[in-house]
């Protein structure tokens, strides 16, 4: 299938509603780093510390797309790769 590109309007949207959510990611990451030094129970601590890096891994793939998307330029499929998988030690040799 062919894909079609955004026009202005559509691309403005969608560099609002990334860039939203890179303050909430923000703001989710800022308030788990506060509290895990006070989290006693184990199994707690653990779930918070896998949401956290979830968190920071979500917040560099949103930048990632700002960027692209600021840039205004097409997002290719590798393009896609390597913004989710790049940072993955060993992947790419």
């Amino acid at each position: 299938s062919t894909s079609v590109a955004l026009n202005e309007e559509q691309l403005n949207i969608q560099k609002n509603v990334v860039n939203d959510h890179i303050k909430m990611e923000e703001a989710v990451i800022k308030e788990l780093e506060k509290m895990l030094p006070s989290v006693t129970n184990e199994k707690v601590e653990l779930l918070l510390k896998a949401i956290l890096h979830d968190e920071v891994r979500h917040h560099k793939l949103l930048k990632t797309l700002y960027e692209i998307l600021i840039r205004g330029e097409a997002v290719t499929e590798g393009d896609w790769w390597d913004a989710v998988w790049g940072d993955v030690p060993g992947l790419w040799g």
